[in-house]
């Protein structure tokens, strides 16, 4: 399987920071991958995970609550 790496644009302050950024990148960069893939007729579905529970924590939310650091672009 071959994967790539990328820097992340944004400076993170801890790991919990980090990582729902990271999460976010790729999610963006599966659903251009699964945009790509309808367009040539097949139908796909997009699945992300994690296990950092600081990442699902932040992510599962529906407001920013108490998060100190997240910087949104």
């Amino acid at each position: 399987m071959d994967g790539w790496t990328c820097i992340q644009q944004t400076i993170a302050l801890s790991t919990g920071e980090s990582e729902p950024y990271a999460i976010c990148n790729g999610a963006a960069h599966g659903l251009w991958t699964r945009a790509l893939f309808e367009e040539m007729g097949f139908d796909l579905t997009l699945e992300v995970g994690t296990d950092s529970s600081a990442a699902k924590g932040v992510t599962a939310r529906l407001g920013c609550g108490r998060v100190r650091h997240l910087e949104t672009r």
